[in-house]
């Protein structure tokens, strides 16, 4: 994902899919879903903040917060499904999502 400094227009969303079915959608049903973002260097930047996870679509959404995005750089992301009984999921099962925040030419008029 490429945004710039500043931008909480845009959401971070990833599909979950369910490799044994083709590639469809997966229906799972957490109790809560959570993003992590870590500056490359390893610097927690957000840990466990409240995302949105819609069963039908199997996505995973977090909507970036005015204090998420004011640092360009290069990040690294993952969302944990924790479900009724207690276990969790990591998304994606495989690396972290890659995040990059461009400069913007000014800040915020207003902000």
């Amino acid at each position: 994902m490429i945004l710039k400094q500043y931008d909480t227009t845009i959401p971070l969303k990833v599909t979950v899919i369910d490799s044994s079915t083709g590639g469809a959608a997966t229906d799972l049903a957490p109790t809560g879903c959570y993003f992590t973002m870590r500056g490359q260097d390893g610097n927690l930047i957000l840990e466990n903040a409240t995302a949105s996870w819609d069963g039908q679509a199997g996505t995973a959404q977090y909507q970036f917060k005015k204090g998420d995005v004011q640092t360009p750089g290069e990040y690294r992301g993952e969302f944990t499904l924790v479900f009724p009984d207690g276990s969790a999921a990591k998304i994606p099962t495989q690396g972290t999502i890659h995040i990059t925040i461009l400069p913007a030419l000014s800040g915020v008029p207003g902000a």
